[in-house]
């Protein structure tokens, strides 16, 4: 699961970062990928109220 986030992540355009250390907890690596899924659940989760708010019917777009 984590390969698939990484890959969904990682073909989005968004800025590249050269981390130089080891994939390990606690690591500057660890930190930014942490702080990158918690960007992207809080703007889903915006746009999923969006929906329920103004009742948006096209759900393809969520």
């Amino acid at each position: 699961m984590e390969q698939h986030v990484s890959s969904e992540i990682g073909a989005m355009p968004f800025l590249w970062l050269g981390v130089d250390d080891v994939p390990e907890p606690d690591s500057d690596r660890d930190m930014i990928e942490g702080g990158v899924i918690a960007l992207l659940v809080i703007l889903a989760n915006r746009q999923l109220i969006r929906h329920y708010q103004t009742g948006w019917d096209d759900t393809e777009n969520i």
